[in-house]
């Protein structure tokens, strides 16, 4: 072969591995385009996936903060559970306000709460006039694993005006009316809550009476800090009593 032979193949052989080259760098681009746009396409799972999460979060702390451990177990399972005295308790609740919105809130808008059957055992709780006894038990209940944040309370009590209409109760044979209600009631000093322990009729609030529902409230799990109420001259005089007591200035 003549120089020129050899110059013109060796220029031959050059071109195809350039070819060869050009069409390597294509695949590689066609590859890097395609994992582009998969990644792409992860990017946006990714950020669907995360907004998902976040709204599953959302949604859980919401149902947690608003709904009790069995009525999330009615939801989750859709089946009977055992009810708590909370649950009954705000059940209960809900029922004295419109025994009708209960029902259809529980049988058409399919709300967990208990079956109104449940509720019945409110006929056997003693809520006679005096100091709630039951009331206690609920309150040590709640509070057993409570922090003391949680457990400070205030102490209240108030006098209001009924009305005058005379009514009889057949249970304790007593008629009522013509007279003032005096309240006892009991609030949270740093979380939401306020409960009813004490109600009498014609009846005057003394030192021995605010003592035991302070020493009632301390073994029920709830400490109280403070005690507050608007009744006057009478105020005053519990006060001064108070005061004797715990040796204060």
């Amino acid at each position: 072969m003549t120089k020129r032979e050899i110059y013109n193949a060796e220029i031959s052989a050059l071109k195809q591995v350039i070819e060869n080259q050009k069409k390597r760098i294509q695949r590689r681009d066609d590859l890097i385009a395609e994992l582009k746009g998969d990644l792409e396409s992860t990017r946006v799972e990714l950020e669907m996936t995360h907004r998902r999460l976040e709204h599953a979060t959302q949604l859980t702390t919401y149902i947690e903060n608003n709904y009790s451990e069995k009525q999330i177990e009615v939801i989750r399972h859709g089946k009977r559970v055992h009810w708590t005295a909370l649950d009954i308790s705000n059940a209960i609740g809900i029922y004295s306000v419109s025994s009708r919105a209960y029902v259809y809130l529980r049988d058409v808008l399919n709300y967990a709460l208990p079956h109104k059957s449940s509720l019945r055992w409110i006929s056997k709780i003693n809520l006679k006039p005096g100091l709630l006894e039951p009331v206690f038990n609920l309150i040590r209940v709640t509070f057993q694993n409570s922090t003391p944040s949680e457990r400070a309370s205030i102490l209240g009590f108030d006098e209001m005006s009924i009305d005058q209409r005379y009514c009889y109760d057949s249970t304790l044979d007593r008629v009522y009316g013509n007279e003032k209600l005096m309240a006892g009631i009991v609030c949270g000093l740093c979380s939401n809550w306020k409960q009813l322990i004490h109600y009498d009729f014609g009846y005057k609030m003394t030192k021995e009476s605010l003592l035991t529902m302070i020493e009632k409230l301390h073994y029920s799990n709830s400490d109280v800090r403070g005690i507050v109420c608007d009744l006057g001259k009478f105020q005053i005089s519990i006060e001064l009593e108070l005061r004797k007591l715990f040796r204060c200035n």
